[in-house]
Parts: structure tokens; sequence; C-alpha cells
């Protein structure tokens, strides 16, 4: 109970000298920096091609010049993966642009980790 008598006490006596402190001033009453530049532009300049057109970037990452008809064919990868004593992974993706700006995306994986999973699949199969 002292103790927190004694705390309170000193809180009293240090807190009006807190409050006479002065503000301190962290910027320049001069508003604007000088140099009178405005900042640079946030959105990066736009891609150009080799014959100078300007590139954008249509649904499943094709690239073409800009005013060209988007690709509406279907685009896909495999994936194979092996392993020495316990890794295999089978994947496939395709993607098919859907009118100016959409896509249809499908992804397919299968991995295997470690010689038990091969040992459980094989197991899996026997009659």
């Amino acid at each position: 109970m002292r103790a927190a008598v004694l705390a309170f006490a000193a809180l009293l006596v240090a807190a009006p000298a807190a409050l006479a402190d002065e503000a301190i001033a962290t910027a320049g009453a001069g508003g604007a920096p000088p140099g009178g530049q405005d900042p640079s532009p946030l959105d990066p300049p736009l891609p150009v091609g080799s014959a100078g057109e300007v590139l954008v970037i249509g649904p499943c990452g094709a690239v073409r010049p800009q005013g060209e008809k988007a690709d509406d064919k279907a685009h896909g990868s495999v994936e194979v993966g092996v392993g020495t004593g316990g890794y295999r992974h089978v994947g496939a993706h395709i993607c098919k642009p859907v009118g100016q700006d959409g896509e249809v995306s499908v992804d397919v994986e299968h991995t295997e980790w470690g010689r038990r999973a091969r040992l459980a699949s094989l197991e899996a199969l026997r009659p």
C-alpha cells in the first residue's frame, strides 16, 4: 500500500512538468518541398515491342500488340518429376481464354514422397 501511495505522489509531482513542455516542430512551415517538381507517376511505362508497338498481356498470360485480337486457343503444360528412392510428381495445367479479359484454368497434380508411399500404393493394387 505504501508503494502505491509513493507512486501516486511521484505522478502528481511529475505531471505539471510534463504539461509545461512546448510542442516540438517536426516539419517545416514552408509547405511543399523546394524544387516545384511533381513526383514521378506510380504507373510504370507500358512495355514496347521490337517494332515500337505497345504490348499488352491478355488472358492466360499471352502477350500481344495493343489493338490485335486476343488469342482464343487453349494453352497448357505438362509436368513430370522423378526421384531416387522417394519422389514422384505428375501435373498438368490448361488455360482457355473466355471473352476479352476472362479465362478458365484447371490444374491437376499428384505427388508421392518416400518409399512407403510407393509401397502403400502398390499394396492397394494387389487383388
